[in-house]
Protein backbone atom coordinates (compact mmCIF):
# COMPACT_ATOMS: atom_id res chain seq x y z
CA UNK A 1 0.00 0.00 0.00
CA UNK A 2 2.50 2.49 0.71
CA UNK A 3 4.61 1.48 -2.47
CA UNK A 4 1.39 2.63 -4.23
CA UNK A 5 1.19 6.09 -2.33
CA UNK A 6 4.26 6.71 -3.05
CA UNK A 7 3.77 5.99 -7.11
CA UNK A 8 0.63 7.97 -6.72
CA UNK A 9 2.36 10.82 -4.88
CA UNK A 10 5.07 10.70 -7.57
CA UNK A 11 2.77 10.67 -10.11
CA UNK A 12 0.91 13.85 -8.84
CA UNK A 13 4.14 16.28 -8.45
CA UNK A 14 5.34 15.30 -11.71
CA UNK A 15 1.52 15.94 -13.35
CA UNK A 16 1.59 19.15 -11.00
CA UNK A 17 5.65 19.99 -12.22
CA UNK A 18 4.54 19.55 -15.96
CA UNK A 19 1.57 21.42 -15.45
CA UNK A 20 3.42 24.27 -13.88
CA UNK A 21 6.18 24.20 -16.72
CA UNK A 22 3.45 24.40 -19.35
CA UNK A 23 1.76 27.25 -17.80
CA UNK A 24 4.96 29.15 -17.50
CA UNK A 25 5.56 31.50 -20.21
CA UNK A 26 7.89 34.96 -20.44
CA UNK A 27 7.95 37.15 -23.24
CA UNK A 28 10.80 39.75 -23.48
CA UNK A 29 10.41 42.99 -25.66
CA UNK A 30 13.40 44.51 -26.66
CA UNK A 31 12.93 48.20 -28.30
CA UNK A 32 15.68 50.34 -29.76
CA UNK A 33 15.46 53.91 -28.39
CA UNK A 34 14.07 57.11 -29.09
CA UNK A 35 11.53 56.39 -31.58
CA UNK A 36 8.03 57.95 -31.03
CA UNK A 37 6.12 54.84 -31.55
CA UNK A 38 7.78 52.84 -29.37
CA UNK A 39 5.26 53.45 -26.30
CA UNK A 40 2.22 52.63 -28.89
CA UNK A 41 3.69 49.61 -29.86
CA UNK A 42 4.69 48.58 -26.34
CA UNK A 43 0.98 49.21 -25.23
CA UNK A 44 -0.15 47.25 -28.42
CA UNK A 45 1.58 44.21 -27.51
CA UNK A 46 0.94 44.23 -24.42
CA UNK A 47 -2.92 44.77 -25.13
CA UNK A 48 -3.09 41.71 -27.27
CA UNK A 49 -1.11 39.57 -24.74
CA UNK A 50 -3.98 40.57 -22.18
CA UNK A 51 -6.87 40.01 -24.78
CA UNK A 52 -5.52 36.16 -25.58
CA UNK A 53 -5.60 35.46 -22.28
CA UNK A 54 -2.04 34.72 -21.30
CA UNK A 55 -1.50 37.84 -19.28
CA UNK A 56 -3.80 35.99 -16.54
CA UNK A 57 -1.74 32.76 -15.97
CA UNK A 58 -0.01 32.89 -12.90
CA UNK A 59 3.45 32.24 -14.08
CA UNK A 60 2.78 34.49 -17.29
CA UNK A 61 6.42 37.45 -17.58
CA UNK A 62 6.04 40.00 -19.74
CA UNK A 63 9.37 42.09 -19.61
CA UNK A 64 10.19 45.18 -21.71
CA UNK A 65 13.78 46.56 -22.12
CA UNK A 66 14.90 49.93 -23.98
CA UNK A 67 18.20 49.10 -26.06
CA UNK A 68 21.31 51.62 -25.50
CA UNK A 69 22.94 52.02 -28.93
CA UNK A 70 25.66 50.04 -30.53
CA UNK A 71 27.59 47.20 -28.75
CA UNK A 72 25.21 47.75 -25.67
CA UNK A 73 21.81 47.50 -27.57
CA UNK A 74 23.87 43.59 -29.19
CA UNK A 75 24.85 42.77 -24.68
CA UNK A 76 21.55 43.68 -23.89
CA UNK A 77 19.95 41.49 -25.92
CA UNK A 78 22.06 38.53 -25.17
CA UNK A 79 21.52 38.76 -21.80
CA UNK A 80 17.96 38.77 -22.49
CA UNK A 81 18.43 35.76 -24.73
CA UNK A 82 20.22 33.86 -21.74
CA UNK A 83 17.31 33.96 -19.72
CA UNK A 84 15.58 31.99 -22.32
CA UNK A 85 12.40 33.40 -22.50
CA UNK A 86 9.91 31.60 -24.66
CA UNK A 87 9.85 34.56 -27.35
CA UNK A 88 11.59 37.99 -27.81
CA UNK A 89 9.79 40.43 -29.53
CA UNK A 90 11.84 42.76 -30.74
CA UNK A 91 11.29 46.60 -31.74
CA UNK A 92 13.19 48.31 -34.14
CA UNK A 93 15.91 46.98 -36.57
CA UNK A 94 18.42 47.51 -34.33
CA UNK A 95 16.80 45.29 -31.85
CA UNK A 96 15.68 42.75 -34.61
CA UNK A 97 19.49 42.20 -36.02
CA UNK A 98 20.90 42.32 -32.34
CA UNK A 99 18.26 39.65 -31.54
CA UNK A 100 18.92 37.42 -34.14
CA UNK A 101 22.40 37.67 -33.98
CA UNK A 102 22.00 36.30 -30.32
CA UNK A 103 19.86 33.13 -30.91
CA UNK A 104 18.80 31.10 -33.63
CA UNK A 105 16.58 28.69 -31.63
CA UNK A 106 14.56 31.12 -29.35
CA UNK A 107 11.25 32.43 -31.46
CA UNK A 108 11.85 36.09 -32.49
CA UNK A 109 8.45 38.70 -33.55
CA UNK A 110 10.06 41.72 -35.15
CA UNK A 111 8.22 45.06 -35.77
CA UNK A 112 9.18 48.43 -37.27
CA UNK A 113 11.76 47.08 -39.44
CA UNK A 114 11.30 48.60 -42.48
CA UNK A 115 11.85 45.90 -45.08
CA UNK A 116 12.86 42.76 -43.56
CA UNK A 117 14.15 41.02 -46.13
CA UNK A 118 16.33 43.83 -47.90
CA UNK A 119 17.42 44.29 -43.98
CA UNK A 120 19.05 40.89 -43.78
CA UNK A 121 16.09 39.59 -41.04
CA UNK A 122 15.03 37.04 -43.29
CA UNK A 123 15.09 35.67 -46.95
CA UNK A 124 11.22 35.89 -47.78
CA UNK A 125 8.19 37.67 -45.89
CA UNK A 126 6.55 34.60 -46.81
CA UNK A 127 7.01 31.95 -43.84
CA UNK A 128 10.86 31.97 -43.48
CA UNK A 129 11.35 28.40 -41.74
CA UNK A 130 13.95 30.38 -39.26
CA UNK A 131 13.25 31.60 -35.76
CA UNK A 132 11.91 34.58 -37.18
CA UNK A 133 8.85 36.15 -38.32
CA UNK A 134 6.94 39.44 -37.76
CA UNK A 135 4.95 42.94 -38.76
CA UNK A 136 5.74 45.00 -40.80
CA UNK A 137 3.95 48.87 -42.44
CA UNK A 138 2.96 48.11 -45.78
CA UNK A 139 2.75 52.21 -46.08
CA UNK A 140 6.39 51.95 -47.16
CA UNK A 141 8.55 54.89 -48.04
CA UNK A 142 7.30 54.92 -52.08
CA UNK A 143 4.16 55.78 -50.45
CA UNK A 144 5.83 58.65 -48.56
CA UNK A 145 7.44 60.02 -51.78
CA UNK A 146 4.26 59.65 -53.46
CA UNK A 147 2.83 62.45 -50.60
CA UNK A 148 5.07 64.70 -50.90
CA UNK A 149 5.06 65.12 -54.95
CA UNK A 150 1.11 65.81 -54.32
CA UNK A 151 2.03 68.11 -51.94
CA UNK A 152 4.75 69.83 -53.03
CA UNK A 153 4.68 69.01 -57.20
CA UNK A 154 7.68 70.91 -58.12
CA UNK A 155 10.07 69.03 -55.43
CA UNK A 156 13.30 67.73 -56.79
CA UNK A 157 15.42 67.82 -53.94
CA UNK A 158 14.11 66.51 -50.56
CA UNK A 159 16.20 66.78 -47.16
CA UNK A 160 17.08 64.59 -44.28
CA UNK A 161 18.80 65.11 -41.08
CA UNK A 162 19.55 61.77 -39.71
CA UNK A 163 22.48 59.98 -37.26
CA UNK A 164 24.15 57.24 -39.23
CA UNK A 165 24.76 55.64 -36.18
CA UNK A 166 20.74 54.52 -35.74
CA UNK A 167 20.49 51.64 -38.14
CA UNK A 168 17.16 51.99 -39.18
CA UNK A 169 17.53 55.85 -40.45
CA UNK A 170 21.18 54.52 -42.06
CA UNK A 171 19.32 51.98 -43.87
CA UNK A 172 16.18 54.58 -44.74
CA UNK A 173 18.76 56.52 -46.64
CA UNK A 174 20.49 54.48 -48.13
CA UNK A 175 17.22 53.13 -49.69
CA UNK A 176 16.48 56.65 -50.58
CA UNK A 177 19.08 57.46 -52.64
CA UNK A 178 18.72 54.77 -54.82
CA UNK A 179 14.69 55.24 -55.42
CA UNK A 180 14.50 58.71 -55.54
CA UNK A 181 16.18 59.79 -58.75
CA UNK A 182 13.00 57.45 -59.95
CA UNK A 183 10.73 60.19 -59.02
CA UNK A 184 13.02 62.58 -60.63
CA UNK A 185 13.90 63.22 -56.97
CA UNK A 186 17.64 63.27 -55.40
CA UNK A 187 18.33 63.23 -51.29
CA UNK A 188 20.35 65.80 -49.88
CA UNK A 189 21.23 64.87 -46.32
CA UNK A 190 22.83 66.45 -43.14
CA UNK A 191 24.54 64.14 -40.66
CA UNK A 192 23.81 64.81 -37.18
CA UNK A 193 25.44 62.71 -34.16
CA UNK A 194 24.20 64.47 -31.14
CA UNK A 195 20.95 66.69 -30.24
CA UNK A 196 23.39 69.64 -30.44
CA UNK A 197 24.37 69.13 -33.83
CA UNK A 198 20.47 69.19 -35.44
CA UNK A 199 19.99 73.06 -35.57
CA UNK A 200 23.24 73.55 -37.79
CA UNK A 201 22.30 70.02 -39.94
CA UNK A 202 19.25 71.47 -40.68
CA UNK A 203 20.01 74.99 -41.73
CA UNK A 204 22.36 73.48 -44.25
CA UNK A 205 19.43 71.93 -45.79
CA UNK A 206 17.92 75.57 -45.94
CA UNK A 207 19.56 76.84 -49.43
CA UNK A 208 19.67 73.62 -50.99
CA UNK A 209 16.18 71.49 -50.44
CA UNK A 210 12.60 72.06 -51.68
CA UNK A 211 11.03 70.11 -48.96
CA UNK A 212 12.66 68.45 -45.26
CA UNK A 213 11.68 64.60 -44.70
CA UNK A 214 11.87 63.21 -40.93
CA UNK A 215 11.16 59.39 -40.41
CA UNK A 216 12.00 59.15 -36.74
CA UNK A 217 15.43 59.30 -36.09
CA UNK A 218 15.94 59.14 -32.22
CA UNK A 219 18.53 62.01 -32.47
CA UNK A 220 15.82 64.43 -34.59
CA UNK A 221 12.68 63.23 -33.58
CA UNK A 222 14.67 64.77 -29.69
CA UNK A 223 14.51 68.13 -31.38
CA UNK A 224 11.81 68.19 -33.70
CA UNK A 225 10.29 71.83 -31.79
CA UNK A 226 13.44 73.24 -32.91
CA UNK A 227 13.14 71.93 -36.78
CA UNK A 228 9.44 72.88 -37.03
CA UNK A 229 10.36 76.20 -35.72
CA UNK A 230 13.06 76.43 -38.72
CA UNK A 231 11.32 75.05 -41.27
CA UNK A 232 8.08 77.76 -40.35
CA UNK A 233 10.55 80.84 -40.88
CA UNK A 234 12.31 79.69 -43.49
CA UNK A 235 8.77 78.12 -45.36
CA UNK A 236 10.59 74.93 -45.89
CA UNK A 237 7.77 72.13 -46.26
CA UNK A 238 8.56 69.45 -43.24
CA UNK A 239 7.36 66.39 -43.97
CA UNK A 240 6.71 63.22 -41.43
CA UNK A 241 6.33 59.69 -41.26
CA UNK A 242 3.65 59.48 -38.56
CA UNK A 243 1.22 61.44 -36.74
CA UNK A 244 2.79 62.32 -33.35
CA UNK A 245 5.16 64.70 -35.49
CA UNK A 246 2.08 65.86 -37.48
CA UNK A 247 0.83 67.32 -34.16
CA UNK A 248 4.23 68.42 -33.48
CA UNK A 249 4.11 70.79 -36.25
CA UNK A 250 4.52 68.42 -39.17
CA UNK A 251 2.78 69.59 -42.58
CA UNK A 252 1.81 65.94 -43.09
CA UNK A 253 2.42 62.41 -42.91
CA UNK A 254 1.00 59.01 -44.19
CA UNK A 255 0.10 57.80 -40.55
CA UNK A 256 1.48 54.63 -38.93
CA UNK A 257 -0.59 53.23 -35.93
CA UNK A 258 1.64 51.88 -33.70
CA UNK A 259 -0.61 50.46 -31.07
CA UNK A 260 -1.30 48.61 -34.43
CA UNK A 261 1.37 47.50 -35.10
CA UNK A 262 2.45 46.28 -31.85
CA UNK A 263 -1.56 44.29 -31.49
CA UNK A 264 -0.20 42.31 -34.40
CA UNK A 265 2.89 41.33 -33.10
CA UNK A 266 1.58 40.37 -29.92
CA UNK A 267 -1.18 38.44 -31.78
CA UNK A 268 2.08 36.05 -33.10
CA UNK A 269 3.44 35.94 -29.76
CA UNK A 270 0.32 34.74 -28.55
CA UNK A 271 0.13 31.95 -31.42
CA UNK A 272 3.89 31.07 -30.88
CA UNK A 273 2.90 30.33 -27.32
CA UNK A 274 0.01 28.03 -27.99
CA UNK A 275 2.85 26.10 -29.91
CA UNK A 276 3.12 27.70 -33.81
CA UNK A 277 6.61 27.69 -34.89
CA UNK A 278 7.61 31.48 -36.00
CA UNK A 279 9.33 29.95 -39.36
CA UNK A 280 5.73 28.64 -40.29
CA UNK A 281 3.77 32.34 -39.86
CA UNK A 282 4.64 34.56 -42.99
CA UNK A 283 5.25 38.15 -41.91
CA UNK A 284 2.33 40.07 -41.53
CA UNK A 285 1.62 43.58 -43.65
CA UNK A 286 -0.32 45.70 -41.99
CA UNK A 287 -1.55 48.52 -44.43
CA UNK A 288 -1.97 52.17 -42.45
CA UNK A 289 -3.00 54.39 -45.69
CA UNK A 290 -4.57 56.94 -44.04
CA UNK A 291 -3.04 61.01 -44.59
CA UNK A 292 -2.51 63.21 -41.81
CA UNK A 293 -2.59 67.02 -41.89
CA UNK A 294 -1.98 69.93 -40.07
CA UNK A 295 -3.39 73.10 -41.52
CA UNK A 296 -2.01 75.91 -39.36
CA UNK A 297 1.63 73.81 -40.59
CA UNK A 298 0.88 74.03 -44.00
CA UNK A 299 0.21 78.17 -43.99
CA UNK A 300 3.71 78.73 -41.85
CA UNK A 301 5.27 76.58 -44.48
CA UNK A 302 3.56 78.08 -47.42
CA UNK A 303 2.20 74.63 -48.40
CA UNK A 304 -0.82 74.95 -50.43
CA UNK A 305 -2.85 71.67 -49.84
CA UNK A 306 -4.41 69.97 -53.18
CA UNK A 307 -8.05 69.48 -53.25
CA UNK A 308 -6.88 65.73 -53.28
CA UNK A 309 -5.44 65.38 -50.52
CA UNK A 310 -7.45 67.41 -48.44
CA UNK A 311 -10.95 64.96 -49.96
CA UNK A 312 -9.55 62.20 -47.85
CA UNK A 313 -6.88 63.85 -45.59
CA UNK A 314 -7.78 63.70 -41.60
CA UNK A 315 -7.07 66.98 -39.87
CA UNK A 316 -4.94 66.25 -36.91
CA UNK A 317 -4.09 70.20 -35.97
CA UNK A 318 -6.09 73.23 -37.52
Amino acid sequence: MRCIRLVVTAVIVALAVATGAARARTVDVVSGDGFPGQAAVEQGIKDALANSGLTRLKHFNLNFRTLADGDAATQGVRDVAARKPDVIVAVGLAAARAAKAATATIPIVYVIVGDPVAAGLVDTQDASATNLTGVVDATDAQTRVTLIKQLIPGARRVGMVYDPRHEDSAALVKHLRGMLPGDDMTLVDAVATRQADVGAAARSLVDKVDAIYTDNDAIVESTYGMLVGLCDMMKIPLIASNVSDVKRGAVAAVGIDYHGLGMHAGKIAARILRGARPGNIPTVAVATPAIYVNLSAAAKQGVKLPDTVLASARVVVH
